[in-house]
């Protein structure tokens, strides 16, 4: 299991990291971040850097307190690949 966590910098930047992070490869996997798992009414963050190992995603100007949950989402088949709750 993966998990992810938003963090803030010495530079004053917010982050949302992966740690543990593992997920089955596909085609033009996305991340977002959402309500409830709900791409629909999410941010796309942008496309998935790998399908393994720690991850940084900058967060700027997102209020990460209307976000609960990440989602890795495969935009060509409308699939979703994985998601966990914001810890």
């Amino acid at each position: 299991d993966w998990s992810s966590d938003v963090c803030s910098s010495d530079l004053d930047m917010t982050f949302l990291r992966f740690e543990n992070f593992q997920v089955t490869n596909g085609p033009d996997l996305r991340v977002y971040i959402t309500p409830d798992g709900d791409v629909k009414n999410g941010i796309h963050l942008e496309k998935l850097k790998g399908s393994r190992g720690e991850q940084n995603y900058l967060l700027e100007n997102i209020d990460v307190g209307v976000y609960d949950t990440v989602v890795i989402y495969c935009q060509p088949f409308g699939a979703y690949f994985g998601q966990a709750e914001l810890v």
